[in-house]
This record gives C-alpha cells, structure tokens and sequence, in this order.
C-alpha cells in the first residue's frame, strides 16, 4: 500500500516548523481535552507520529493509523527507541478497510481530512469507534484559495469553513465543543511567506 508519502517518511522530522506546530497543536488540546491513564487513543493519519506520540505516557495505549507503511516504519522506530510498550500502529484506509474491533476514547487525526474525498463514510466509522462521550480532535487548514498545496492532487477539500467543521461534525453525531483558528501553517509562495490559519475542532460524541 506505498503511496507519495512513504518517500518522505525519514526526513518528515527534519523540519523544525511542522515540530513547532506540533508542540502548539498538542497544548491546546491537552488544555482543552482530559487523557486518562485508562483512554485509548487512535491517531488517524498519523504520519511518523509526531501527534500521537505527545500524549503516549498518559493513556493505556495510542493505536498509529496511517496508509503510507513508511510513516509507520518511522512510528516503529520511535517505539523501539523509546521503549514505548503502549504502541500500536494499523495500515488502514478506514474509509476502504476493514475497522478495527476496538474502542476509543479519543481520536485525534491532523492535517489529513482534507485528502479524504468520503468523509462521511470516514465520520461515520470514527462515531462508531468511539465510546461513549467520546471525542474526536480534528485539526487541519481554514477554508482556503487551493494555494496551500504545490499539487493539488489527490486534494478533495480546499480546507474547511467553521460552518463546515460543524454541519460535518453535527450530521454524523458530534457536539462541536471547541473550536479555534488561532495557528498558522507557514508556506513560502512566490518568494515570500505566507500564514494558512489551522483550526482544531474539538467533537464530543452525543
């Protein structure tokens, strides 16, 4: 199941910026989210696993979804590093394959939905993962002009509108609990940089 980004899944972390985004992402979600040492996290998308791994000493366990095997390759080494004994990873397409028997308390899933042309099938199957009260973190771009990427392929949505984030999360049995656009995703365009504001969206399942 190779795909475009398992090329560039050894130097993922080489760019101070995306860590630095990272860092901030994780503090306003761990302000405005509990982790409890019994949780289950699923981290959907999870590139080498930058996100996931934030939250991997306060929860029982944090399940590594992506589709690229070599972002995984990355979450395993990090594992085998650490010594992290609470990892596990998943090559999955959740709105393709088959999903997983288990349940969550928490998925978390950055700067991945706007790939994702089916997101009502995706929603549907993070609803039913989740276990009561649970809680979907959706991060990802603000509505934009499709200048954010390079290649606009593979691309489904030119990010997403508050209006949109809540008409998504409602639709498919969530309560928007928290919502802000304060982060910037920092691009050079044309010789010059410019801000992509980055909205994390909080859901509780009803």
């Amino acid at each position: 199941m190779g795909n475009s980004f398992d090329d560039k899944a050894a130097s993922w972390d080489d760019k101070a910026s995306r860590i630095d985004l990272v860092n901030n992402v994780w503090k306003i979600i761990a302000k405005e989210s509990s982790f409890k040492p019994s949780y289950k996290v699923l981290d959907y998308g999870c590139g080498t696993g930058l996100l996931g791994y934030k939250m991997i000493t306060d929860v029982k366990d944090v399940t590594f979804c992506d589709t690229s095997e070599g972002m995984l390759a990355q979450v395993l080494k990090k594992r085998d590093f650490f010594g992290y004994e609470n990892v596990k990873t998943l090559l999955a397409d959740l709105t393709k394959d088959e999903t997983p028997v288990e349940e969550f308390n928490i998925i978390v899933s950055m700067l991945v939905l706007h790939h994702v042309k089916d997101l009502d099938k995706l929603l549907s199957t993070f609803h039913q993962l989740l276990g009561e009260e649970g809680l979907f973190c959706w991060v990802d771009i603000d509505e934009e002009d499709g200048s954010f990427h390079d290649d606009n392929t593979g691309i489904h949505h030119f990010g997403f509108s508050k209006q949109e984030v809540e008409k998504y999360l409602n639709e498919h049995g969530f309560d928007l609990k928290f919502y802000t656009n304060e982060l910037f995703y920092e691009k050079e365009r044309e010789d010059k940089k410019i801000k992509y504001p980055l909205f994390i969206a909080i859901g509780e399942k009803k």
